[in-house]
């Protein structure tokens, strides 16, 4: 402790984007008069001068990913960096650890792990995906790979993320099962049940295993009346959405592709998040948006839509879909992961992967009005994050009653 507060360290890749905005929530969240909350990263500018502390080097990162690319061992340099945040957070008396997505080229597992065992810390863990369970991959269900559940070996995709030339995954994942089963005091957390299930059944079903969902602010993510809109999509045609932070194949980019050749011309997609050069090469039909920092721009674009499409092949417990919701959008989704999770019958659709037609039917068939958009805003308000917060404010403290 120091001051008489429980001193937490989060740890994350960047403080840019999803994870990044959910460590500096969480961080704000907590009462101040007993919790010295820190986030730690190594890419990004820094947030909170006070409270953050960034990490290493971009060179560090650079070699990290390099040696990847050559070797197939993410997570296993950057020792250096890794070194110099658990001084910092010894030196800051540091109570309890969150961790959230290790890999990104920025840690060395082994020290960072053996230095939690040796000060036998109490550990929240977030996963955000199913890396921390496999001998290489973050996602493994669009190929149907079950090797993670007893070793994983030849891997199919080690050329994906953390894509590599070699194929290491049979040591990884000995060397991952050792180093992330061998702390006393763990609660692994999921945002979703689809991943708390495969958490139980991997070498991590040694620890307890809860399910916190996402959450998002609903001050901002709120629907909208047409006069309060400043930010004006075409007028004219019925708005089909798609957003990502980055359109790969796997987030459905040539999906909505497909999907515009079968569309009537009375209906306009829009794609946020894409790039500078995919926005030069989509046809005509296609609005493409970069990704914008301006918030309330997405909440005016929320608002417009028609639908929300989530055209994703590999995915958790998207966030994009409760942005929608509140701003009273009804969601499609692919039966991904724990995407569906998020939406009911008043408001969504899930349809199965790649089954453009079908994408179709519903579009032309759906309605937006008074009803959907009703039963859209009252569904997400059980994701409010004040609520979420307070169920991982509850966890710190049964965590730090164990210690």
């Amino acid at each position: 402790m120091k001051n008489g507060k429980f001193v937490v360290f989060q740890i994350i890749t960047k403080s840019f984007d999803g994870q990044g905005r959910l460590t500096h929530d969480l961080l704000r969240a907590f009462p101040e008069d007993k919790f010295d909350c820190h986030v730690a990263y190594t890419r990004g500018a820094l947030i909170d001068e006070k409270h953050d502390f960034r990490f290493g080097n971009r060179w560090e990162v650079y070699i990290h990913g390099v040696m990847t690319r050559l070797t197939d061992r993410q997570g296993f340099y950057s020792k250096s960096a890794t070194r110099q945040l658990i001084d910092y957070m010894d030196s800051q008396g540091v109570d309890l650890v969150h961790l959230h997505q290790l890999h990104g080229y920025y840690l060395h597992l082994p020290t960072l792990f053996g230095w939690l065992k040796e000060r036998k810390l109490p550990v929240v863990w977030m996963q955000h995906d199913c890396w921390n369970f496999t001998g290489h991959c973050v996602h493994f269900s669009a190929i149907g790979c079950n090797k993670w559940k007893d070793g994983c070996h030849h891997c199919p995709i080690h050329k994906d993320y953390p894509a590599s030339i070699a194929d290491r995954s049979a040591k990884n994942y000995i060397d991952k099962r050792q180093l992330f089963t061998s702390l006393p005091h763990v609660t692994i957390v999921t945002p979703s049940q689809w991943l708390k299930d495969f958490a139980e059944e991997s070498f991590l079903g040694v620890y307890p295993v809860t399910c916190i969902n996402n959450g998002i602010n609903l001050k901002v993510f709120r629907h909208k009346q047409p006069q309060d809109i400043s930010f004006h999509l075409p007028q004219g045609k019925k708005v089909v959405l798609g957003l990502a932070a980055k359109f790969i194949p796997s987030k459905g980019y040539d999906d909505f592709i497909r999907l515009r050749k079968i569309l009537p011309e009375d209906y306009l997609i829009v794609m946020v998040g894409v790039s500078t050069k995919q926005i030069r090469e989509l046809p005509n039909g296609i609005m493409g948006i970069e990704n914008t920092s301006n918030v309330e721009q997405l909440v005016d674009i929320y608002n417009q839509a028609h639908l929300f499409l989530n055209l994703t092949y590999d995915d958790n417990f998207p966030t994009t879909n409760l942005e929608s919701l509140a701003c009273g959008t009804s969601v499609l989704t692919y039966r991904t992961g724990g995407s569906p999770e998020s939406i009911t019958d008043a408001t969504g659709y899930v349809v199965e992967q790649g089954d453009i037609e079908h994408v179709r039917d519903i579009v032309l068939a759906h309605t937006k009005n008074e009803t959907t958009i009703k039963a859209c805003v009252a569904h997400a308000q059980q994701f409010d994050r004040d609520t979420i917060y307070g169920q991982y404010l509850e966890l710190y403290r049964q965590m730090l009653e164990m210690e």
